[in-house]
């Protein structure tokens, strides 16, 4: 409510419209996968490596509270350490079909 009264006092309340439809029509490259690749991405391997620390773990340990601690160690590291990797190798990926595409 506050945010249309304040648009209708504003001088320039016209050319928000006209901006706004600008970048509508904008044409360009999706970021969807660039989105995926952040946002996605790393909560999959951090959600697969935790699922395989416990599988793991689940053979060795018995008591619940103490897995799920120990199984957190592995499965950070897997994702600090793959996600980064797994997005070098997507950029080198999408680098080389940009080449052939010329």
């Amino acid at each position: 409510m506050a945010q249309q009264k304040y648009c209708r006092q504003c001088s320039r309340k016209d050319r928000c419209g006209d901006i706004y439809t600008k970048l509508g029509n904008e044409k360009g490259p999706s970021i969807l996968p660039k989105a995926l690749q952040a946002f996605l991405l790393p909560m999959a391997v951090f959600i697969l490596s935790l699922a395989a620390s416990l599988h793991i773990l689940a053979k060795f340990l018995n008591s619940p509270e103490i897995r799920n601690a120990l199984a957190l160690l592995p499965a950070l590291s897997v994702t600090l350490i793959s996600v980064p990797i797994i997005k070098a190798v997507a950029s080198q990926l999408t680098k080389g079909n940009s080449h052939h595409k010329l």
